[in-house]
Parts: C-alpha cells; sequence; structure tokens
C-alpha cells in the first residue's frame, strides 16, 4: 500500500498514520460510514488527542471490511501499551460459556491449544483440564500467565512479519477481541492459518459492525469504535472474503453479546442501562453529568447494552 506509507508521513511527528486503502484487500473503493467526532481517546490513564477532532469510517466495497481513516502509528501504539500495561485488560474472566463450546468439539481427547491476546492466561486456566499444550500469543507477559503455560509464550503482534515461534502447529487458536486490533489483517491471517495444524479449528470472537452501520446514529453509540486501540471492523462478508483467500471452511457463525456482558453483576447491567437512556433523552445533560463525575471520559457515548453488537465463527482448516 504505497499511498498509506506516504501519508503515514504526515502525521510521523504526532504518531498517527492515514490508510487511504482498504488494509485488508488494498482496494480503494469505498463507502463513507460515519465521522465519529472525537478530540481524543482514553487509553488506561492517557488522554490522547486526536488530530482534526475527528476519525472517519469508511466501509470497503470490496470485501466488507470497515476501517478508521486516521489510526496511532505501530511505534505510537506500542509505547502506549507499554506505559499503561498495569491498567488495561486485566479485569478477570471465566470464559466458562466459550469452554463449554470447546468441550464439544474434543469430547474425547486432549488439544494442544494456542489463545491469541492471551492477557492473564483466564482462558488457559480453564482449559487446564484438558491434556495438551497450553500456549499464549500477546504483545507483552502479564506475570499471571507463567503458571497457566504448558507450552510456549510468543511475544508479538499478531500482525507481524516475523514472528518466533516452536513451528508446531495447534488443533484449536482461539482469537478473542483481537482482530479488531490489526493492521495488516492479511499477514495476521497468513500467520493463524500457520499456527493451525491440518484440519484444525480457529475460534474467532469480534464486533459485528453490521450491528450499526445501517444506522449513522446508531454507530454514534458503538463505543467499539471509540477505541484508541480498534482500527478495522468485522462483518459476515469481510469473514467469508478472509476465508476464501485462505481455503478455511466457516463451520459456525452466530451473533451475540460481548463476552464480558454476561458476567456482569446486576448492579452495573443497571448503571449501564441508566447511562444509555440517560444519553438518549438528553446527550446534554449526560455530558454535563460525565464531566461531573468522570472527566477523563471526554463525553463518550455510552452503548446499547443489550445489544448483539459482536459474532462468534468457528473456522476449519481444511
Amino acid at each position: 500500500m504505497n499511498s498509506n506509507k506516504l501519508n503515514s508521513k504526515l502525521h510521523k511527528k504526532q504518531g498517527w498514520i492515514s490508510i487511504t486503502e482498504c488494509p485488508l484487500c488494498g482496494s480503494n473503493d469505498s463507502n463513507h460510514l460515519i465521522d465519529i467526532s472525537k478530540k481524543a481517546y482514553l487509553f488506561g490513564k492517557e488522554c490522547i488527542l486526536v488530530p482534526g477532532n475527528k476519525i472517519p469510517i469508511k466501509e470497503c466495497q470490496e470485501c466488507g471490511l470497515a476501517y478508521k481513516s486516521i489510526i496511532p502509528s505501530k511505534d505510537f501504539l506500542s509505547e502506549v501499551y507499554e506505559r499503561q500495561v498495569e491498567n488495561i485488560w486485566t479485569n478477570p474472566y471465566n470464559f466458562r460459556p466459550e469452554l463449554k463450546f470447546i468441550n464439544q468439539l474434543f469430547p474425547k481427547s486432549g488439544f494442544d491449544l494456542l489463545d491469541i491476546g492471551a492477557s492473564r492466561g483466564d482462558l488457559l486456566k480453564e482449559c487446564s483440564v484438558f491434556n495438551g499444550r497450553r500456549s499464549a500469543l500477546d504483545i507483552v507477559e502479564y506475570p499471571e500467565i507463567k503458571k497457566h503455560i504448558r507450552g510456549e509464550i510468543i511475544l508479538s503482534l499478531l500482525d507481524d512479519k516475523k514472528i518466533k515461534w516452536q513451528k508446531k502447529p495447534y488443533n484449536l487458536v482461539t482469537i478473542f477481541d483481537v482482530l479488531e486490533h490489526l493492521y495488516d489483517p492479511k499477514q495476521a491471517f497468513r500467520n493463524i492459518v500457520e499456527f493451525t495444524n491440518r484440519h484444525g479449528y480457529i475460534l474467532i470472537e469480534t464486533g459485528d459492525i453490521n450491528s450499526y452501520k445501517h444506522s449513522k446514529k446508531g454507530m454514534l453509540f458503538w463505543p467499539y469504535t471509540a477505541l484508541f486501540e480498534h482500527h478495522i471492523f468485522w462483518s459476515k462478508k469481510s469473514i467469508d472474503y478472509i476465508s476464501k483467500i485462505y481455503n478455511l471452511e466457516i463451520v459456525e457463525w452466530k451473533k451475540k453479546k460481548h463476552k464480558k456482558v454476561y458476567t456482569h453483576p446486576l448492579s452495573l447491567k443497571i448503571k449501564r442501562r441508566i447511562k444509555f437512556y440517560t444519553y438518549q433523552i438528553s446527550p446534554k445533560t449526560y455530558s454535563s453529568l460525565l464531566k461531573r463525575i468522570s472527566p477523563e471520559v471526554m463525553g463518550e457515548a455510552p452503548g446499547n447494552p443489550s445489544s448483539r453488537d459482536h459474532f462468534r465463527v468457528l473456522l476449519k482448516k481444511k
């Protein structure tokens, strides 16, 4: 993508790059979905100013991938990650619904698992009841994960071109809430396929752009697009596109809520509903209250807690 490389120089000092072609297929044929009005991102304990106070989101007409036109560079993002690693993605999750689904795939035997975006190792912990290797890929190594490893720890971005690993493929590769972080989704899937053995499974969960793209107002209420580290947004069409390239079979497709919504306590669910409907009735009142309570949030619009805005897809390597 030569045009992207040229445009990246425009924002190099600020740490931002401009995306002018689809990150998945390289097409210039895109549909402008919406401009997310935004003065700053909140990431961990940092407020990061946005160039131009808005983030355009486009949808590729060729492959269906939606993407932000302005995103942080890899180096910029890595620097912020390193500073905020103790403040992000640390809330525990038991993965029991996912464990039940995985158990149906391997009911009578052990299996080798690679969890991409493993964080603290919560999924590896739940899968320790099965025989087989338990490995993790992430950009940083959380101290808690070592006790859940029975294989290797791979430190890398998923879309890096040269990832150092043991070259022993896995029966199951799990990727929960990672695909939205990618810079080079085609390279990421090239790596995923290499990680997976013949007839092995790839289990993915990510946000579904189709949940909101048909309503411009609705997209303003989708927190998924409001995050500093989220660059691209998938749909059934974009998953179909990448599956055909790498000869992957779609075994199951299911729309669902974000995995952590199911385990939120009732008190938090009630608070989120109050926030959402307050914003619906009066955005000005909501923003005014938010500035008093949490000024660092910069007036983020709350998402609908009832929305089935994610999908789970099971792929099989042929």
